[in-house]
Parts: structure tokens; C-alpha cells; sequence
């Protein structure tokens, strides 16, 4: 019995990064939105002075950075996460296939 190995595309190979620019753009317009507060919180403070204004002020520079930390891990994240998936999908579009045959002799 024969066989012949072979690799049928379906579609054609695509690039779905861009199915992670929805989120990410939310996400950079909330990084953006918290600077701003952060900045507009800054900008009352200054004005004042008092051992708990300093508190405050340091205790919004860790959760600023901590908060811009999280946003960009994920956006770094669903990144990678759109290259997998777009590597899945294309993956998907071929199939490999054995075709198993007999070769018979002809008759004569």
C-alpha cells in the first residue's frame, strides 16, 4: 500500500494583531485618565503643607506607578496573546493529509 503525505491550505495565512488595538487603546486612554487625576491631585496639594499632605502625595506616586505598571504589563500582554491566537488561527487554515492507495498492475 502507497501513501502520499501531503499539506492542504484552506485560507491564507493572516495577520490578526490588530484584534488586541481595541483593548489596548482603552487601556492607554485609563493610563492617560490617571495621570491626569494624578496630576490634578497634585496641582490642590501644592498649595498646602502637613505631615498627611506628604502622605498622600507619596502614597499616590506608589499607586500611580503601580497602576501604570499593571496597564502596561497588560497591554504587553495582549500583545503576545494576539500573536498566539493569530498563530492558532493560521495554523488552523492547513491541514495535513495521508492519502493511502494500492497500486494495482494493469490488466493485459
Amino acid at each position: 500500500m502507497n501513501q502520499l503525505y501531503k499539506e492542504h491550505v484552506f485560507d491564507s495565512a493572516k495577520d490578526l494583531r490588530y484584534k488586541a488595538d481595541p483593548l489596548n487603546f482603552q487601556l492607554e486612554t485609563l493610563s492617560s485618565a490617571g495621570v491626569e487625576l494624578s496630576n490634578l491631585i497634585r496641582a490642590e496639594l501644592a498649595c498646602s503643607t502637613a505631615e498627611f499632605i506628604d502622605q498622600i502625595s507619596i502614597e499616590l506616586t506608589k499607586l500611580r506607578s503601580e497602576n501604570e505598571a499593571v496597564i502596561s504589563q497588560q497591554i504587553n500582554s495582549n500583545h503576545m496573546l494576539a500573536i498566539q491566537y493569530s498563530n492558532l488561527v493560521n495554523d488552523a487554515n492547513a491541514q495535513y493529509m495521508t492519502i493511502r492507495y494500492d497500486k494495482k498492475e494493469p490488466v493485459g
